[in-house]
């Protein structure tokens, strides 16, 4: 079958059209975890649009990274109708330290969208250095509409955070180059304040900070610049209040964003306030951009809050050990969800709902918000200051997509280098997997150098080779790397431990130390992958060589007993040729591979027989997608991993990821309460502070689910986390709290 691909063009019209891109929302049972715990995740791949699940993509690139943006674990997930799921298990070799979750789909790279969340890794068995104490505050300045507007009245958030990057209450002055006093303020959320004044231009201004100490603090606030524009808004129940400032009186394009889907455009007036309908528009965060002659000349984020609160429910009666727990799920119609029981951990970074990231979904900075906020009609106004000091996600749309999503299957692309001397007219190349089942798939070159080909994916970590099919040499060909190669300014909240949260992590960590000495007997089951079908499926002939005798060449094997496969010329420029079974003379050159390598005739001829178990003959007509063969000659060798062969300059060696294979959780069964003398399972110590997991459950239209599971003989509160996506793209998040005692 021949395979084709095409370059997508993006062009005006499309932004409008949210549909085409992608989100990721991810549930994860912790992000603060310690060495020796497994982080679980499960995720949601959605239509931006629609949410939705997506069919689009069916793999998941998921990662962690450090500080230094550097990853420390990269997997490849599967996605089925748009769900995935996974696990990292964290080695003690793992500092203490603040990292991030990244997951994104190959789609998304072509928008730079990604999803991360902040993690906080602990390693009990290192020694904790907190940072070096310093009275030094560091602050940072947001002016509403990203602009100051020179004679009028402007909003101004400022973020101040301690030397371990923390917020902190504070209250200060603001004073211009006189000393005269412009506004007292005062911190409305720990590190964040809003003060309000009318900058003049050539005048300095100045934030002072007393600190706990009794010091004072100076910071310079932005200078104004001349001809700035700045989107200013007012909350009110039913509207958003909004005006365009400016020491000017235009008329300014004004447009309204959700996600990447514009939603409202219209002109208004420079410093005439305008209302927006809260109940005209998408519940969540919105971008209001302003625009001049179609040039961003200011925006702001707004957030619209939700009239839907997610459930939660404290169940009043404790539980014992090793105690049943049987609990209802119910939902109003068909949905994919995912469940967590842990136990409640209050030290690390709060994890945010399905629900929340949803409304959050426009914004960088999740982190910023606390999850309660979003649906308080009293945490509105704060939200929305909050967002003045966010940065939007989505970018505009490209002009061209470079990246085909993984579709029917895992994505392999590159480009040749072209130069003056390059011909890529009629130009193949191929990417092998090299293996015992080993799989080949070749592409054609397209005239600007790019190639795109599909390979199953494999479970299983392999070496792999791309390879020039015609006269090119490998190292003129770059591959796109399947992983993200760069990451733009990400938040590391340092770890800042107290002798309260050490003594739990000392406790938790003997537990897991437990918890691991019994890991086989609970260990959890791999999926059995399903068998990879041959690449060239049945041979024409097929010779196990230790059947016949052996010969001190390969060129030999062939004169004695494969007569349909002629070996041409003189030395060293030897050909094969392959009598094809229909009446046609063949005109193309068959190809020999070598565990799934192309290879030349005079290199395989050249190779040592002996180390060859056996060779495929189809003598027929081949389609190898659009290349056509006339002949395939196909070597395994006795272990499947070329055993030495040495590839030519038209081939280079890579790396092959397997993506990660799936897996059934499983946790223990308690028949009753009475230890009996073969009950194994009830002697093994249970100190599990995961009392269950479930990444992937459906239930049908009658929306109901009986989760069952049970305690361990860990005591304390656990939380029940339900989140999931129903049929029609809506957002479901449960919580329910009970205790063991």
């Amino acid at each position: 079958m021949m395979a084709s691909f095409t370059l997508i063009s993006v062009n005006g019209s499309a932004q409008g059209n949210a549909n085409i891109m992608e989100e990721v929302h991810i549930h994860m049972n912790s992000s603060s975890l310690i060495t020796g715990e497994t982080l679980l995740f499960s995720a949601d791949v959605v239509s931006a649009q629609t949410n939705k699940h997506s069919n689009l993509s069916s793999i998941l690139y998921v990662e962690i990274i450090d500080k230094d943006l550097k990853p420390i674990y990269q997997a490849k997930i599967r996605l089925s109708k748009g769900k995935g799921y996974g696990d990292f298990f964290i080695p003690s070799l793992i500092p203490t330290g603040s990292y991030q979750l990244i997951a994104y789909t190959r789609w998304m790279r072509n928008f730079n969208q990604f999803y991360h969340h902040p993690l906080q890794i602990v390693n009990p068995f290192e020694v904790y250095t907190p940072n070096q104490e310093s009275k030094q505050l560091s602050v940072e300045f947001y002016p509403e509409g990203g602009n100051l507007v020179n004679g009028v009245e402007n909003t101004m958030a400022v973020e101040v955070k301690d030397y371990q990057g923390r917020g902190v209450d504070f209250n200060g002055r603001v004073v211009d180059q006189e000393g005269t006093v412009i506004d007292n303020i005062s911190s409305v959320s720990p590190g964040f304040a809003l003060f309000n004044y009318t900058p003049k231009s050539n005048t300095q201004y100045q934030l002072i900070i007393e600190d706990l100490t009794g010091n004072f603090q100076f910071f310079d606030l932005p200078e104004v610049m001349p001809n700035k524009y700045a989107i200013q808004v007012e909350v009110r129940e039913r509207y958003f209040i909004t005006r365009i400032a400016c020491d000017c009186e235009e008329t300014i394009q004004f447009q309204v964003f959700y996600g990447a889907q514009k939603i409202l455009e219209k002109e208004v007036i420079s410093n005439e306030e305008f209302s927006l309908s809260k109940y005209e528009l998408n519940e969540g965060t919105l971008l209001l951009k302003a625009l001049k002659d179609d040039v961003n000349i200011s925006q702001r984020i707004v957030y619209n809050r939700s009239k839907q609160k997610p459930l939660t429910e404290f169940i009043n009666q404790p539980y014992k050990n090793r105690a049943l727990v049987s609990l209802p799920i119910n939902f109003q119609e068909e949905t994919r969800f995912s469940i967590s029981v842990n136990k409640v951990n209050d030290n690390g970074i709060p994890l945010h709902l399905n629900s929340s990231e949803k409304l959050l979904s426009g914004v960088k900075e999740l982190h910023r918000f606390d999850p309660n906020f979003l649906f308080d009609p009293k945490g509105e106004k704060l939200v929305n200051d909050l967002m003045i000091a966010s940065t939007w996600k989505f970018e505009d749309l490209p002009h061209e997509i470079r990246l085909l999503p993984d579709h029917r299957g895992e994505m392999v692309s590159g480009q040749i280098k072209i130069h003056d001397s390059v011909n890529v007219e009629n130009a193949f190349v191929a990417y092998s997997i090299i293996g015992k089942e080993y799989q080949i798939k070749a592409a054609p070159v397209m005239n600007d150098g790019r190639f795109n080909m599909v390979v199953e994916p494999l479970e299983e970590g392999r070496v792999a080779y791309i390879t020039s099919m015609d006269k090119l040499s490998a190292d003129m060909i770059e591959v796109d790397p399947q992983f993200l190669q760069s990451f733009p300014a990400l938040e590391f909240p340092p770890v800042i431990l107290d002798s309260a949260m050490v003594r739990e992590i000392v406790e938790r960590s003997i537990r897991n130390q437990i918890e691991n000495a019994y890991f086989e007997v609970k260990a959890d089951s791999i999926t059995e992958q399903k068998p990879y079908i041959e690449q060239f499926g049945h041979f024409d002939y097929y010779y196990v060589l230790d059947d016949y005798n052996r010969f001190p060449t390969i060129r030999e094997s062939f004169i004695e007993y494969i007569p349909m496969v002629a070996v041409r010329g003189k030395e060293p420029s030897l050909e094969f040729r392959v009598s094809l079974k229909t009446l046609m003379k063949p005109k193309l050159e068959p190809y020999a591979f070598l565990d799934g390598l192309p290879v030349k005739s005079e290199e395989i001829l050249a190779f040592s027989p002996y180390r060859i178990e056996s060779i495929g003959v189809i003598n027929n007509r081949y389609f190898m997608g659009p290349k056509v063969i006339d002949g395939i000659i196909s070597f395994r060798t006795k272990e499947g991993n070329l055993q030495g062969f040495v590839p030519g300059h038209q081939s280079r060696e890579l790396k092959y990821k397997a993506v990660s294979p799936e897996k059934t959780y499983t946790f223990p069964e308690y028949e009753n309460s009475e230890v009996r003398e073969s009950d194994l399972s009830a002697k093994i110590p249970d100190f599990r502070d995961q009392l269950y997991w479930n990444p992937e459950v459906v239930v049908d239209e009658s929306g109901k689910f009986d989760l069952q599971f049970f305690t361990s003989d860990t005591k304390g509160r656990f939380e029940v986390v339900v989140e999931g996506i129903t049929v029609e793209g809506e957002p479901v998040s449960i919580r329910k709290y009970f205790n063991v005692e």
